[in-house]
């Protein structure tokens, strides 16, 4: 071997050193960068397991509103079914108060405006007969007078 194959093989032996030592610098490099990332991995994580903690007790306020939602929403059905009774027995009162005014009240009306109509004829009658009184009696009023005055 010559000592121009050894130079040769002495400067790449160097040169792939001095590529190693670039590389071990890149590679420190990249693994100080990887190690940041996997900092700021890891606190991007315990955010995350914070919001995700945060949004299990939402999650848990919110089932248990809804489980409320529902009770009120029961108890609404239950009222409304009780209203629902009550406006259907209010109608049978209604229908049964309107029967009673169709065939009781209304006779009744019928009746005293019957009564009245009579009464009232009879008024008539009496109010005639007063009248023909009244005539009767300024007749012998005035007959008496003129008696009267031929008597004196």
């Amino acid at each position: 071997m010559s000592e121009q194959m050894l130079k040769e093989i002495l400067s790449e032996i160097k040169n792939m050193k001095a590529q190693i030592n670039r590389l071990e610098e890149r590679y420190e490099e990249g693994q100080q960068k990887i190690e940041q990332d996997i900092g700021v991995l890891q606190q991007d994580m315990a955010a995350v397991k914070e919001d995700i903690t945060g949004m299990k007790q939402d999650i848990s306020i919110l089932q248990q509103d809804m489980a409320a939602v529902k009770q009120d929403i029961n108890v609404m059905r239950g009222d409304i079914d009780n209203l629902k009774q009550e406006v259907k027995a209010t109608c049978q009162k209604v229908d049964k108060l309107e029967l009673r005014i169709e065939n009781e009240v209304i006779e009744k009306i019928r009746a005293l405006f019957d009564a009245r109509q009579v009464h009232e004829e009879r008024f008539q009658r009496i109010m005639d007969r007063l009248d023909d009184i009244s005539t009767d009696t300024r007749y012998l009023v005035v007959r008496v007078a003129k008696l009267e005055k031929l008597a004196k």
